[in-house]
């Protein structure tokens, strides 16, 4: 069975190619990883999606432009920034947060509860 296709949004290139190696390796698809929400929004509006990993803070650019998009599509999606989410505006507080540092084994877990990848996803990269 073919994974689903999930986007990285993340600006720090190790940071991204660290998340594109957690949801392969859990037998996700990824797209990207890209650093803009202007690269993010036309792959968005180009491919299909079934989640996302957005990075809240793109070298001083905010990701909610994007989440927008996601959420007016009912796209899924992940942020992920340095602060609390009790930190991000309140329209995202609700929204499954990580916070960076991100672990690979909380990525895993909040992965395959967000984007429902089951039975492929049990098998968590220590």
């Amino acid at each position: 069975m073919q994974g689903k296709h999930i986007l990285i949004v993340e600006d720090e290139f190790l940071i991204a190619i660290h998340a594109a190696d957690v949801m392969e390796g859990l037998g996700f698809r990824v797209g990207g990883p890209v650093a803009t929400v202007d690269q993010a929004l036309d792959m968005v509006r180009a491919e299909q999606f079934d989640g996302a990993i957005l990075d809240v803070n793109l070298s001083g650019t905010l990701v909610f432009p994007l989440a927008e998009e996601l959420a007016a599509r009912d796209i899924p999606f992940i942020l992920t920034s340095g602060y609390e989410a009790t930190g991000l505006p309140p329209v995202w507080r609700d929204r499954p947060h990580l916070r960076k540092p991100v672990i690979e084994r909380e990525l895993a877990k909040l992965a395959s509860s967000v984007f429902g990848q089951g039975e492929m996803a049990v098998a968590v990269v220590d």
